[in-house]
């Protein structure tokens, strides 16, 4: 299956996959979106943004197989994506904050009381946000004249921005 993953068309059909199975609309519409090539006009990715915000948004139940391991991933990338906002200027540090406070509160939402625990003990973890910090201003030369990363960013502050008292 890894190796099957680098291929940008099997990602994109193991969200469409995904999307059936555990109903996160927004989550695998936006990881579609990040993998379609980059020669999509901007125009086209915002207007596929705005629609995200007319889909209803799921409930945060446990979802079963959802672990420590694939939140922590994913929180992992959440704050090197607002990171990377906040060095290539697309983002102010205090949108950055609040999007990495709500990607938690989010993911947190969807774990058991275990997993919830470790993966806020990973994040308050003194050096996981100065390395995570580091790591997007090293990259921030390559990352910020990459639209994908732009409209990951777009697409993700969005959701969030609609959902921030829901979690």
């Amino acid at each position: 299956m890894t190796a099957l993953a680098r291929f940008s068309v099997v990602r994109i059909l193991l969200h469409l996959l995904a999307m059936l199975g555990d109903r996160c609309v927004r989550f695998h519409v936006a990881g579609i979106i990040r993998e379609l090539p980059s020669r999509i006009s901007h125009a086209c990715a915002c207007a596929t943004a705005l629609l995200l915000t007319l889909i209803p948004s799921a409930r945060a139940d446990e979802v079963p197989g959802y672990g420590f391991e694939a939140a922590a991933q994913e929180i992992t990338q959440l704050f090197w994506l607002a990171e990377t906002a906040s060095a290539c200027g697309w983002a102010q540090d205090r949108e950055a904050t609040k999007f990495m406070d709500f990607s938690l509160r989010f993911l947190t939402a969807h774990l058991s009381s275990t997993h919830k625990q470790a993966l806020v003990s990973l994040v308050s973890e003194g050096h996981y946000k100065t390395e995570l910090r580091k790591a997007a201003w090293e990259g921030a030369g390559q990352n910020c004249a990459n639209s994908r990363w732009r409209l990951g960013w777009l697409s993700y502050k969005a959701a969030a921005d609609e959902h921030e008292t829901e979690y």
